[in-house]
């Protein structure tokens, strides 16, 4: 066997510069699977996070028929103590209700068809992006704030900027039209920037008395721990509340989910081939070794070694 690992060993250095290329190949083949790996990730649990943060959460809850049709027909009442009790459990880092209503917001020159979204201020940090994203102006103060937030894309197609009064329109339970005027305490940008050009955000109490809602809401947003282990969560709040619906980011962001598994196929791929390309090389690098040395290892089995030794010593 010593002589086996003698004959291995000086066969290394016997080519120093194709030993030292087929090392640099395997390397360089590694240190491209380990980069694009890690790019690959980063990116998608960026994109992840974002898009949990713009209004996802990562439980949603809605009453039967929101989802398919968001209109303020479909909305839930508060959360009764038994929810109150599964929302305020060490699963949960963060929830809120909502008020979220398709809207018409006009300045004085402009129109524009937006996402009405009412909320309370405090319960939306840690929850979604909307305390965070403010560059201009104020944050809301409380769910019955009589100001606005608008986005920076929005407030440019409107032709309107901060201290300047808005005006939105949206359908109350009476099937009316339930309209007031707002001034804009607050400017906000945030990605992808078509959020700046959907959404507006008041208080939600503020919301819930233009469309005379009383304390009815169209949904409660729920954090979790940890986003890929809901279903003990999941499980816990539908017991709870039987009657609404209750669905994970994964059902809400299904396009989210399908990108995800493609960046995972897509780097399994490229696995494949680095791997196919190492491999190809090693057999071309040990298949001219052996051919280099066919008379010397013909002399060992003269000599008398067994083939078998004379075959590991290639």
């Amino acid at each position: 066997m010593s002589l086996v690992v003698t004959l291995a060993w000086r066969n290394l250095w016997r080519h120093k510069r194709r030993t030292f290329m087929i090392l640099f190949a395997f390397v360089l083949g590694v240190w491209s699977m380990v980069v694009l790996a890690a790019i690959s990730r980063g990116s998608m649990e960026q994109q992840l996070d974002k898009s949990i943060l713009n209004l996802t959460g990562h439980v949603q809850l809605h009453a039967s028929g929101f989802r398919d049709d968001p209109v303020i027909e479909h909305r839930l009442p508060p959360p009764d103590t038994a929810l109150r009790a599964t929302l305020g459990g060490s699963e949960v880092t963060a929830w809120a209700s909502r008020v979220r209503v398709p809207a018409v917001i006009v300045s004085e020159r402009e129109s524009a068809g937006v996402t009405l979204v009412g909320i309370d201020p405090e319960r939306e940090r840690g929850l979604s992006f909307i305390p965070d994203a403010l560059t201009e102006g104020r944050y809301l103060e409380s769910p019955d704030d009589p100001g606005l937030l608008l986005g920076r894309k929005l407030a440019e197609r409107l032709e309107t900027g901060l201290g300047r009064r808005v005006v939105l329109m949206s359908q109350d339970v009476n099937n009316e039209v339930g309209d007031r005027g707002f001034r804009v305490v607050g400017i906000f940008d945030t990605q992808p920037q078509q959020m700046e050009e959907a959404y507006v955000f008041i208080g939600r109490s503020t919301a819930q008395q233009m469309l005379k809602l009383g304390e009815t809401v169209t949904e409660v947003a729920v954090m979790a721990e940890n986003r890929d282990r809901l279903e003990t969560l999941l499980a816990r709040l539908r017991a709870a509340a039987p009657k609404l619906d209750i669905e994970p980011w994964t059902v809400i962001e299904p396009l989210l989910v399908l990108t995800q598994k493609i960046t995972d196929v897509v780097l399994l791929i490229w696995y494949a081939i680095v791997f196919a390309a190492m491999s190809f090389g090693l057999v071309n690098t040990l298949l001219m070794a052996v051919f280099e040395r066919t008379r010397e290892f013909g002399l060992f089995q003269a000599l008398g070694m067994p083939p078998r030794q004379s075959s590991r010593g290639r």
